[in-house]
């Protein structure tokens, strides 16, 4: 296990900077499971830069992170708007063939969908929380309901999980972090 202060120092390092996919699984591997129960709230995203195609589209899609209401109530995408109002993104609208495109080609067309948000916002659950066990360990996976995809968790602290996402056709993981939003504001009343 790394101590604090090295989790916190490979973070900043290689949220900036790109890594390995290797380095960034044993990174991964490293870090301790997620109890199911931690994952309540409303999380911010960033990606590790892996040179993963999907590198730099959610950012650029407007992609803000996740929110955990309960383990069966689960927004897996949460946007900002043209006006910096988060959304949840209705992933049943979301063909998975999109998500392979996505993954693999320029999005840019994508982008004013995206950022419009009416069309493509929901107030309901487009995923859930399940432990599971991946690379030996039992941890908290969030499982989407109509995407070939799961993210799994592990623990950096108590406000701090790194994530990998394993879609089905991926060649490799995405990894990402999430950090816990104090004051969530509004957001997740609303989701209610």
């Amino acid at each position: 296990m790394l101590e604090p202060e090295e989790l916190n120092n490979w973070l900043s390092e290689h949220v900036r900077a790109a890594t390995s996919t290797d380095e960034a699984l044993s990174f991964f591997d490293s870090l301790e499971a997620v109890p199911l129960e931690m994952m309540s709230g409303l999380w911010k995203g960033a990606e590790i830069k892996t040179n993963h195609p999907l590198n730099g589209k959610l950012k650029n899609l407007g992609w803000f992170g996740k929110a955990f209401i309960t383990s069966d109530r689960v927004h897996p995408l949460v946007f900002k708007n043209h006006h910096e109002k988060l959304y949840s993104l209705n992933t049943k609208l979301i063909p998975s063939r999109l998500m392979n495109i996505v993954s693999t080609r320029n999005i840019e067309f994508l982008k004013p969908f995206i950022k419009s948000g009416p069309f493509l916002k929901t107030k309901q659950p487009t995923a859930r929380l399940r432990m599971t066990h991946f690379r030996g360990v039992p941890t908290t996976t969030m499982i989407y309901d109509f995407l070939p995809i799961n993210d799994v968790f592990r623990k950096i602290d108590q406000d701090t999980v790194m994530g990998l996402m394993d879609m089905r056709d991926m060649e490799e993981p995405f990894f990402f972090i999430l950090k816990r939003q104090k004051s969530p504001g509004i957001f997740l009343e609303e989701l209610l």
